[in-house]
C-alpha cells in the first residue's frame, strides 16, 4: 500500500502502468515499441530510487534493452545466461521464455521412487504443485481433481499406502503427466500491433457433465479482414458430492449447465474489468437447450434456478453443438499430450475466425430484454426506469471460514473508502486523507470493523434469499429501522 501512495505522486504513463500492474512488490507492464520499453525501465528506476527503493530483477523480451540493464539489476538466474539464445524467468510462479516469448505451464510431475509407495499426503501434495491461475491447462488437471475427491471421500489416513484401485488410477494419471510435463503457450494474444481500429469481443463457452462443469473465455480481435481468437481464461470445477438436506445437493445435469453458464457470466464481467481495452461485445454459448429455454421463459422458476438466471440474462446467450464447444473439455477432461496442440481449446471454434454474418444460424438464442417484451406485449403506459441487479460483493463459497470472509469484507470496505476519497476529496487534502486510511489499512481488522462486516453479510444473505410470504406471516417477521 506504501507503493500505491508513492506512485500516486506521479503523473506519467509509466506510473499509470505501474499502478495498474502491481502485485505486492512485482510489476508486469507491456509496451508496443522497444523505445517505449527503454523509457519505462529508466523512468521506473527513477521513480523507485526517489523513494529509496532498489528497483531490481528487471526483465524484458527486448534483447537490446535487456543488454543495457546493469547486471546487478537483472534476475539472479539471468546474470550468467546467454540472453541471445535462451532466457527463462519465473514471473509470479509461471516460467516465461523471453527468447520464444512463450509461457511454460508445468504439470504436477510426480517424484517417482523405487518403492513406489503412494500415500494420500504424497498424491495431494503432487497434484497441488501445479500453478495455473488462468486455467489455461485446466482440462489436463481434471483427472487429478477427481482423484483428490475420491481420496477425501474415502477418508484414508494421511501416510498409509493407497488401496490398489486408487494407486492404479493415480499411476495412470502420473504417467500422462510424465509423458507431457510442460505445455507452452504464446504470451502475446495479438499477432499485430494494437491500434484504435481493433475491435474486441469476449466470447464465453460453458458446459457441464455428470462429474464436472467449466467455462472458457476467448478474446476475439478484428482489424479489417484480419480476425484472431485466443483463449485468455478458463476454469474447471468438480461436481460437489451430495449433502443431505441441502437443495444445492440436487445438482442434475441441467442445473449443472445453468451453474456453468452463471460462472461464465461472472468470468466475462471479471475479464472485461481486468483488460485495459474497450470490449465492444460479449456473447455466451452453451450446448444446453434447457438453459436457453429457462432464459426465454416468462414463468417464475424455483429460487435455485431463478437466482442464477438473473445475472445471465444480461448477456446474449446462443446455442452451440457439443462437438464445437471447447468448454466440453473442462467438464470431461483431456490428456495433456492431446491438449498441448489442441486448436479448438486454444483458439476456439472455427466460426470465431470468420465474419459474424457467417456464424452458424440458430433459433435457440436469448437476447437481453427479449423476455421482458414477451411479458409486456401491449403496455398501457410506457416507462423508462433504471434496473438495478443485485450481486454478491464476494463469493462466500470461496472461503474456508467465516472469519476469513469477514476480514476480506473489511479490506474491501477500506479500499472503497480510498476510492471515495480520491474521487470526492479536494486535491490539497487528498494525500493526507489517503495516508490516514493507508495507516489503518496496514492494521489488523478492528472488532468494530469485523462486526460491521458480519452485519453486511447477514443483510446480503437476507436480500439475496428473502423469506416467503408464508414465512413472514408465520414467524411475524418485520423490517427494522436499519
Amino acid at each position: 500500500m506504501t507503493v500505491d501512495y508513492h506512485l500516486a505522486k506521479y503523473d506519467s504513463s509509466t506510473a499509470d502502468k505501474l499502478k495498474k500492474a502491481g502485485y505486492v512488490d512485482n510489476f508486469l507492464i507491456g509496451a508496443e515499441e522497444k523505445s517505449e520499453v527503454e523509457k519505462d525501465i529508466l523512468e521506473a528506476r527513477k521513480i523507485f530510487q526517489e523513494a529509496g527503493w532498489n528497483f531490481r530483477e528487471i526483465f524484458t523480451n527486448a534483447i537490446k534493452q535487456l543488454n543495457a540493464i546493469p547486471v546487478d539489476k537483472l534476475p539472479i538466474e539471468a546474470r550468467t545466461t546467454n540472453l541471445h539464445s535462451s532466457a527463462k524467468q519465473k514471473i509470479l510462479g509461471i516460467i516465461w521464455d523471453t527468447f520464444y516469448d512463450a509461457l511454460s505451464l508445468k504439470l504436477p510431475v510426480p517424484k517417482m521412487t523405487e518403492e513406489k509407495q503412494w500415500t494420500k499426503r504424497k498424491v495431494l501434495a503432487t497434484i497441488a504443485e501445479c500453478f495455473d491461475p488462468c486455467g489455461l491447462i485446466s482440462p489436463a488437471l481434471l483427472k487429478g481433481k477427481w482423484l483428490m475427491q475420491k481420496l477425501w471421500e474415502a477418508n484414508l489416513p494421511w501416510d498409509n499406502d493407497l488401496p490398489e484401485d486408487l494407486k492404479t488410477e493415480w499411476e495412470e494419471i502420473a504417467t500422462e503427466y510424465l509423458n507431457c510435463s510442460i505445455i507452452k503457450i504464446p504470451r502475446r494474444v495479438l499477432s499485430w500491433k494494437l491500434t484504435k481500429q481493433t475491435n474486441f469481443q469476449l466470447c464465453a463457452f460453458s458446459d457441464a457433465s455428470d462429474k464436472a462443469l467449466g467455462f472458457t473465455i476467448y478474446l476475439r480481435s478484428q482489424k479489417g479482414a484480419d480476425i484472431e481468437s485466443t483463449l485468455i481464461f478458463a476454469k474447471s470445477r468438480v461436481k460437489p458430492k451430495a449433502q443431505i438436506g441441502k437443495c444445492e445437493a440436487k445438482l442434475t445435469i441441467p442445473r449443472m449447465e445453468l451453474h456453468a453458464a452463471l460462472l461464465a457470466t461472472k468470468a466475462l464481467e471479471y475479464t472485461e474489468n481486468m483488460l485495459d481495452i474497450k470490449i465492444n461485445k460479449k456473447t455466451l454459448w452453451t450446448d444446453s437447450q434447457i438453459v436457453i429455454h429457462w432464459l426465454k421463459s416468462t414463468s417464475e422458476q424455483e429460487p435455485f434456478i431463478e437466482r442464477r438466471l438473473r445475472p445471465i440474462r444480461k448477456n446474449t446467450v446462443k446455442y452451440i453443438r457439443t462437438e464445437e464447444n471447447p468448454a466440453d473439455m473442462t467438464s470431461r477432461g483431456i490428456p495433456p499430450s492431446e491438449l498441448a496442440n489442441n486448436v479448438l481449446w486454444f483458439k476456439g471454434p472455427e466460426f470465431l475466425h470468420e465474419e459474424e454474418e457467417n456464424w452458424p444460424k440458430t433459433e435457440l438464442e436469448y437476447v437481453p430484454g427479449e423476455r421482458v417484451e414477451k411479458l409486456n406485449p401491449q403496455p398501457f403506459h410506457e416507462m423508462c426506469l433504471p434496473i438495478k441487479e443485485d450481486a454478491y460483493l464476494v463469493e462466500p463459497d470461496r472461503f474456508s471460514s467465516l472469519k476469513k470472509l469477514k476480514k476480506t469484507i473489511v479490506y474491501i470496505f477500506r479500499a472503497i473508502k480510498i476510492k471515495v476519497i480520491k474521487k470526492h476529496t479536494p486535491k490539497n487534502e487528498k494525500l493526507l486523507k489517503i495516508k490516514e486510511v493507508m495507516e489503518t489499512k496496514a492494521c489488523y481488522p478492528k472488532p468494530s470493523e469485523m462486526e460491521l462486516a458480519e452485519q453486511f453479510l447477514i443483510r446480503e444473505s437476507q436480500k439475496m434469499n428473502p423469506p416467503s410470504e408464508d414465512t413472514i406471516q408465520n414467524l411475524q417477521l418485520f423490517k427494522d429501522n436499519e
